[in-house]
């Protein structure tokens, strides 16, 4: 049985806009994992649910800490500031083509 994570309110609604929010699909994967293990599922429920490797579980589980949390979420703000501008330079090429 694996350690249940004590998230705080904050950190859970980091994980919950990442999981929503993000495109970055190994970082949806992340969040969600790290989500899973602070509700106590056991990490053979977890890798059947996200059908991620025992390695790539492992590696989350061991490595988890508040400002790898904050760093998650600042790429989550890096890729949507990055969406942004894609969606910016595209309606300008076709107004201007």
């Amino acid at each position: 049985m694996i350690k249940k994570l004590s998230l705080t309110l904050e950190q859970k609604q980091i994980l919950q806009k990442i999981l929503y929010e993000s495109c970055d699909q190994s970082l949806r994967e992340q969040a969600l994992i790290l989500l899973l293990i602070n509700y106590g599922k056991s990490d053979k429920e977890i890798i059947e649910i996200t059908g991620c490797s025992k390695d790539i579980f492992n590696y989350l589980h061991t490595q988890i800490f508040p400002e790898y949390l904050y760093s998650m979420n600042d790429k989550l703000i890096e890729t949507n500031k990055y969406q942004v501008q894609v969606k910016q330079n595209l309606e300008w090429l076709t107004d201007h083509c």
